[in-house]
């Protein structure tokens, strides 16, 4: 995966999800990122907004600390 499609935030729904469709997927993962409240305070600490198109290295750190390394 390239430094920038390493922080799109659909390519990686798509890689957790396991969802051909990116609005699927997307939606998936703001599903999973709301489900966990710690994720979600620390994501809104570091400032993350539901509908960026990319996380920021801050942003990926703390989804990859909760949810691992996507496949």
């Amino acid at each position: 995966m390239s430094f920038l499609n390493r922080y799109n935030i659909t390519l990686l729904a798509q890689a957790y999800c396991g969802d051909q469709d990116p609005a699927n997927a997307r939606r998936k993962m703001n599903y999973l990122l709301h489900s966990c409240p710690e994720l979600w305070e620390e994501l809104a600490g570091a400032h993350y907004r539901s509908r960026q198109r990319f996380f920021t290295p801050k942003q990926y750190e703390i989804v990859t600390r909760y949810l691992g390394e996507p496949e």
